[in-house]
């Protein structure tokens, strides 16, 4: 993922004590990334390329279905750890590099497939970011775009940022579904596959995920709970200090770059 342009080192820092928590976990095979590989209509020639890779949960779902997966991470201990969970499943048709995706090291016309799996609200610059992803597929070639998104409410919307925000310092800004489609059509980028659907977390599985300390653990489930006695997001927050639930929204986009 890309790093906000005020503050590029804090964002790789934060990113790489996050992969120092995921490295205890074991990589996983997700609902959301099977769902993201069906739509995509891979096949078994295709080159493909996984911005903001992370871990590489969805490089090692998509790998199996096509000739080859590059993931890029702009965290050198995320693509560290997605390396090594290469050599502990044996997926020899994937490899892994540290790079920004508003300066991807790549020609033009490189892949037969571009992905971004819960990249863009971590973008600084979202419309840069994505004509860097149209800059390097084959045209005419699908890009496939996957994130949370947020209320159509814009103070709802600015409730939800600051609880994700506080659990997570590289969150720029989550979209509403309709900003995600202005988004896509602004960068010239035609939707033609759309999926939304709900999905409910448990709030201190979600925190473990980025390995949140006492202070920022506590800090983020004070703003759930005043969020839910306000009631000013959709987030839908039920249960109490202990077991607190919540409802994300995810969109996947199957777009096609032309030029």
């Amino acid at each position: 993922m890309t790093a906000r342009k005020d503050s590029g080192e804090d964002v790789r820092r934060e990113l790489d004590r996050q992969a120092e928590a995921r490295a205890e976990m074991m990589v996983r095979w997700d609902d959301v990334s099977r769902v993201i590989r069906e739509m995509s209509r891979l096949k078994p020639t295709d080159r493909v390329l996984d911005v903001a890779c992370g871990d590489g949960v969805l490089a090692f779902e998509l790998a199996p279905h096509c000739a080859y997966v590059t993931g890029v991470d702009i965290s050198d201990s995320m693509i560290a750890l997605a390396a090594e969970r290469t050599i502990g499943t044996g997926v020899a048709n994937v490899s892994f590099q540290v790079g920004s995706v508003e300066h991807l090291e790549f020609p033009a016309n490189s892949f037969d497939r571009v992905f971004c799996r819960l990249g863009l609200h971590h973008f600084a610059d979202p419309k840069k970011a994505l004509h860097e992803l149209i800059r390097v597929v084959k045209k005419p070639g699908h890009i496939i775009v996957a994130d949370l998104v947020s209320s159509g409410d814009p103070d709802r919307r600015e409730v939800h940022n600051k609880i994700e925000k506080s659990r997570d310092p590289t969150h720029v800004s989550m979209l509403s579904a309709r900003q995600m489609r202005a988004l896509l059509a602004d960068c010239e980028l035609s939707i033609e596959r759309e999926m939304t659907w709900e999905t409910r977390r448990r709030f201190n599985e979600w925190m473990r995920l980025v390995g949140a300390d006492k202070g920022r653990f506590d800090r983020t489930r004070r703003l759930m709970l005043e969020a839910a006695r306000k009631k000013t997001t959709d987030l839908q927050i039920t249960g109490g200090e202990n077991s607190l639930e919540f409802t994300h929204r995810w969109m996947v986009a199957l777009t096609l770059a032309l030029a």
